[in-house]
């Protein structure tokens, strides 16, 4: 048993950090910085973006030998004369280490931008509002609670009497028809079931139950 917790508590660090990534580089915004500067100023933050840009995305870029270690910050051009280089160099492959990246600010923060980092509860701002996603993301977390919490208690106060009177009756209609309709249920995708409940209690032309 302490075996198995431990392998457990293991795993858990690559897959956070496995998932960290994946979502660093998902919200990453692939904007052009040259055209950054007619966008208003209340949707991306221009500085931030920029000093971003001068930095590698990760602690590690692997590159070819004859290629420097910040070869992120080349143009289009510079790279292009490395590319047609006829020296053996550019065979062998070359590890960097780079202690100060996007992934690492990301996670930490920094200064500059005056940003905390995520492990700190600081999740940027909204692309398209401008605003701090923390405080975006507050009362729709607080709507969020209530509605799983409520949801638990029906599925709690439900579930053990229809389940025990399933198990003490197992011939009956009732039973029988409780079993098909949970099959279905459980065969059904989970977001396909949410959408028809949503167009059925929160439709005006239908139950107007939720907003």
């Amino acid at each position: 048993m302490r075996r198995r917790i431990i392998t457990r508590i293991l795993w858990l660090f690559p897959a956070l950090l496995f998932v960290s990534m994946l979502v660093f580089f998902i919200t990453q915004p692939q904007v052009d910085l040259s055209k950054l500067n007619d966008q208003p100023a209340d949707i991306f933050s221009v500085n931030q973006l920029h000093s971003q840009s001068k930095l590698p995305l990760f602690y590690f870029t692997v590159t070819s030998l004859n290629e420097p270690d910040t070869v992120w910050k080349m143009t289009g051009d510079e790279k292009e004369k490395l590319r047609l280089n006829s020296s053996w160099k550019k065979y062998v492959p070359a590890i960097h280490f780079h202690a100060d990246n996007q992934y690492h600010r990301w996670l930490f923060g920094d200064d500059e931008s005056g940003s905390k980092g995520i492990l700190r509860g600081d999740f940027g701002k909204s692309a398209q509002t401008g605003l701090p996603v923390t405080t975006q993301l507050l009362p729709r977390f607080c709507r969020s609670f209530v509605i799983v919490f409520v949801s638990l208690l029906l599925a709690f106060f439900i579930s053990i009497p229809v389940s025990v009177f399933m198990v003490l009756n197992p011939q009956k209609l009732f039973s029988k028809t409780l079993h098909a309709i949970f099959l279905v249920l459980y065969i059904a995708p989970t977001f396909w079931i949410a959408v028809l409940l949503l167009m059925l209690f929160a439709n005006p032309k239908m139950f107007s139950v939720f907003p």
